[in-house]
Parts: structure tokens; C-alpha cells; sequence
């Protein structure tokens, strides 16, 4: 009932241990027996929780925090202690060995359930920036002619002489994009005098956007198939060949119905 396991046991001892219980929740029921007469019973909830364990690797550093535990499906506090290293500075840690940035901080908030390394990173009192680099790209790729420019997602990596980074998320400056026409155009991006770049797409129309109302939906599927078997009455002006193979047939017509339920793993050519 309700998520709780009912455990109900004779004990003919003082003492008694539960082994092997899976993370839950857990009812446990004793009863008190003479012979064939029950004199009493008792029952307690308790809850099993499932650790984890976080253990911080200075990575040539001292004063590094001890190893913490986490309670399954509840956030913790990372250790404020922050690591020392004679001529760096520390930067943060990561969970990657080989992280270039502090991705997370000394008290910062951590979620992740499962057993975890985190790596302190350090930048040498001497190291310089040195280049710009796109760490994640802006999650829109493909405009429409007269969009404007959404970097939105966009992560730029300052890198420095001795090979750490800055991660940086805004305060930049972009240069080249134009949607006048349909084509592909780099977008530059400039930070502290280095830039670095990106291409996008600019189309006249969304691929699969069939009634030209700027979403691809079911809606579009339906006038595609309208299309395709009453051509004169339901003429199309997008381009609709997304298998490419010269003709507009069921074909594109399951290819987009497949693209709207799976656009990653189906893309509209």
C-alpha cells in the first residue's frame, strides 16, 4: 500500500537485523506470542536510503575537502573548503579529470545521484588568455529569412596559456549575421578581444512548415497528404521532397509524420 513494504516477523530474541532491504519505504510488525496466545503487537515505519558518495581530488592541491555522502534524490551542499596550491589560483571544480573550468563551486548546490569525483582546477598566477572557443554552440541553428540573431545556449571557453579556461555565457559581441536572404552565414563572436565563429542556416521557409504558418505540425502532415492525392485542389508552395528522391509522395508524408514525433532522430532534408 502507498509505496510501503509490510514486514511481518516472529522475533524470539531481544535483537533482531534486517539485511539485504532494498532503498524504500518499510513497515516492520512484531508481535508478542505465548504459546497460541498473541499479548501485544507493535509496528514501525522506517525508510531505507540509498548513499553516495563525493570525494574531492586536489589534484596537486592541499587542504581538500573531505569525502562527502548524499542522500538519494536530495540535494547537497558542496564542502566550503577551498583547496590551496602554491602559484595558482583555484578556479572550481569539475567532474571531468580533464575540465578546463570550475563548473561548480565551494557551498554550491549538487543533485547528481551517483558516486562522484570532483577535480579541483587551477590556473597558474602567470597564464594569460590566449583564445576563445565555443564550448556549446546556440541551440538555434536554422532561421527564417528576417529572424533575428538568438544565441540563447551559447557557451564560449576564454582559454588561457597554461590550458584552463573561463566559461563564459555573456558580455560578448556578435558580428556577420544576416537574414536578408536565404543561405549559410558564420556568426563571429568577439570576448575580450578574441573571437571564434558559427555557422547557421537561413532558409525561406521552415523545413516542413507546409501551410507556411511557422510551426511543423500534424497540421502540416494532413495538407501534405491532401496534396499528394488531390493536387489541384490543395496546392503547396513549400518544398515537400524530404526523402530526396525527386518526387512528393506517402513517403515524405511518413518522413515528416516521423520528424514531428522524432526531429533528431528523423531530420527534414
Amino acid at each position: 500500500r502507498d509505496g510501503t513494504t509490510v514486514i511481518q516477523e516472529k522475533v524470539n530474541s531481544n535483537s533482531y537485523q534486517l539485511n539485504n532491504l532494498k532503498p524504500g519505504n518499510y513497515q516492520i510488525t512484531v508481535t508478542a506470542q505465548s504459546g497460541n496466545t498473541v499479548s501485544g503487537a507493535v509496528s514501525h515505519s522506517f525508510q531505507v536510503t540509498e548513499l553516495h558518495k563525493i570525494t574531492y581530488d586536489g589534484r596537486g592541491g592541499t587542504n581538500v575537502p573531505d569525502t562527502q555522502e548524499k542522500v538519494h534524490g536530495k540535494d547537497i551542499t558542496l564542502s566550503g573548503t577551498v583547496p590551496l596550491r602554491e602559484g595558482y589560483r583555484f578556479l572550481g571544480w569539475h567532474h571531468d579529470a580533464s575540465g578546463l573550468y570550475g563548473a561548480y563551486q565551494p557551498g554550491g548546490t549538487w543533485k547528481t545521484d551517483s558516486d562522484t569525483t570532483l577535480y579541483a582546477v587551477w590556473r597558474s598566477n602567470d597564464a594569460v588568455p590566449a583564445s576563445l572557443q565555443i564550448l556549446s554552440p546556440a541551440g538555434k541553428k536554422t532561421y527564417i529569412v528576417g529572424d533575428a540573431l538568438d544565441t540563447t545556449g551559447l557557451k564560449l571557453l576564454l582559454v588561457y596559456s597554461d590550458g584552463s579556461g573561463d566559461l563564459v555565457t555573456n558580455g560578448f559581441e556578435t558580428s556577420g549575421f544576416s537574414s536578408e536572404a536565404e543561405a549559410e552565414v558564420t556568426v563571429t563572436v568577439t570576448y575580450q578581444g578574441f573571437s571564434t565563429g558559427y555557422s547557421v542556416q537561413v532558409l525561406d521557409c521552415i523545413p516542413g512548415d507546409i501551410d507556411l504558418n511557422l510551426t511543423v505540425d500534424k497540421e502540416d502532415v494532413m495538407l501534405l497528404l491532401w496534396h499528394i492525392s488531390f493536387p489541384d485542389m490543395f496546392p503547396i508552395d513549400a518544398p515537400a521532397d524530404f526523402t530526396g528522391d525527386g518526387k512528393v509522395d506517402k513517403a515524405d508524408v511518413m518522413q515528416l509524420l516521423w520528424h514531428i514525433s522524432f526531429p533528431d532522430m528523423f531530420p527534414l532534408m
